[in-house]
């Protein structure tokens, strides 16, 4: 149980880059694609079924777009309002989900082909 406290404990902390680096609006979130990759692999390891992939990885997509759209309202209000940087954070939501949904859909394959290796089956 406290392994997995820690897993969303780390997944959640994934939103800090996003409130200290605002000012430099949608870079950040390219930045983060290597983070999350290795964070949903991280997820994988700690993870005994394909259940908590997908729950780890949501709670790291959840987190991932409440950062996005922080780091957007910071940076409008503190740095310029303009509405390509809306679009902008819009197309970045999308993508991130699309990027953590496939990344899911990866690893469960993987650790289902595993998992079946494994037991023999």
């Amino acid at each position: 149980m406290k392994r997995k406290a820690i897993i969303v404990t780390l997944n959640t902390i994934l939103i800090l880059p996003f409130i200290i680096f605002f000012k430099y609006g949608g870079n950040v979130t390219i930045w983060m694609l290597p983070i999350w990759a290795v964070m949903s692999v991280v997820n994988t390891l700690f993870s005994d079924k394909i259940q908590e992939i997908v729950i780890f990885n949501s709670v790291m997509a959840v987190f991932a777009c409440l950062g996005i759209w922080i780091d957007a309202l910071l940076y409008f209000y503190y740095i310029t309002y303009d509405s390509v940087g809306v679009a902008v954070m819009q197309l970045e939501t999308v993508v991130m989900l699309i990027y953590v949904a496939l990344l899911t859909l990866i690893e469960c394959l993987v650790k289902y082909l595993a998992d079946k290796a494994f037991k023999g089956e």
